[in-house]
């Protein structure tokens, strides 16, 4: 496929996606391909089946960069493994050393860069209402609630940012709202599956607060 198309990567992965279809385990994005399997037997078995039907299919792969049978493996800023999902160290690291902005400009790029870890952190919304706010103003004006709403986000990202695959069982779901914004909390057994955040728009700050959980 040429390269520069501006549908490119959206064709191959929708090609890829076509020629695996079926194959248990898979995924893919672009040309990242993934075959898991609960059991080593299952995950073996998904992995053949896969290698023929892409030899079938015409689909070839680059045998260096194809790794086999690991515990975890990074994907896309991700890293995968048999206990759930976590965002990749170093960018965790680049965050908690992040220095307070002084331009809107760099407030920005921060801003981008918590925006990658928004999944791991509950109530984010809320927690960066003053940051959002300040990237609106004509003025860059740095002040105290604007520390406090950095300082929360920087703690939040020292906690523990890692999501668990859910079983069979009872999961848990724990709501919150402020004036700005809505959080949830998906759980099992103490162990976070998923977060979800939002911010209001002026109408829905006026709702109750029983309102705004439901």
């Amino acid at each position: 496929m040429p390269f520069g198309l501006i549908s490119a990567q959206d064709e191959l992965q929708r090609r890829i996606e076509e020629a695996l279809e079926g194959i248990p385990g898979f995924s893919v994005i672009v040309d990242d391909i993934i075959i898991s399997g609960k059991t080593t037997e299952e995950h073996d078995a998904n992995v053949r089946s896969a290698l023929i039907r892409a030899r079938e299919k015409g689909v070839k792969l680059n045998l260096q960069k194809c790794i086999f049978k690991c515990d975890s493996i990074p994907y896309f800023g991700h890293v995968i493994s048999e206990n759930g999902i976590h965002p990749v160290p170093q960018k965790v690291r680049a965050l908690r050393e992040m220095r307070t902005p002084y331009t809107k400009d760099e407030l920005q790029t921060i801003l981008g860069m918590i925006n990658y870890l928004a999944r791991y952190i509950p109530n984010l919304s809320s927690i960066n209402q003053p940051l959002r706010d300040l990237v609106k103003q004509r003025q860059f004006k740095w002040e105290q609630h604007h520390d406090t709403s950095f300082t929360n986000i920087k703690e939040s990202i020292c906690g523990s940012l890692e999501f668990f695959d859910p079983t069979t069982g009872n999961v848990e779901l724990q709501v919150d709202a402020s004036k700005f914004g809505l959080g949830a909390t998906l759980s099992q057994n103490g162990k976070p599956i998923l977060f979800a955040s939002r911010s209001l728009n002026s109408t829905e700050q006026n709702y109750s607060r029983i309102e705004k959980e439901l």
